[in-house]
């Protein structure tokens, strides 16, 4: 954090920090640059259900998604690295 303070962004901008899910201590590192993913975190299925001869239910049947394009941010925290990048500040 104290390296991203130290760099000034140009305005507009912000940085953009991910965390992976795992101990500090199974964290691959930092990776910088990371760009934002486009990529879904779950991929949605649905499991329809017939009530009765009228009524249909529809479940969502998610599950994580473990595919991500290279040097995106969804990529490198599935893969147990921090990662960072700058956006555009929409706010």
């Amino acid at each position: 954090m104290e390296k991203l303070l130290a760099e000034p962004l140009p305005p507009g901008r912000i940085w953009n920090v991910n965390f992976p899910a795992c101990s500090l201590r199974d964290c691959g590192g930092v990776l910088y640059d990371r760009t934002v993913s486009t990529d879904e975190f779950y991929v949605d299925s649905y499991k329809e259900t017939r009530i009765s001869e009228d009524e249909i239910s529809y479940m969502v049947d998610g599950c994580r998604n473990f595919k991500a394009t290279e040097g995106t941010d969804l990529r490198a925290v599935l893969d147990g690295f921090v990662s960072v990048g700058s956006v555009m500040n929409i706010s």
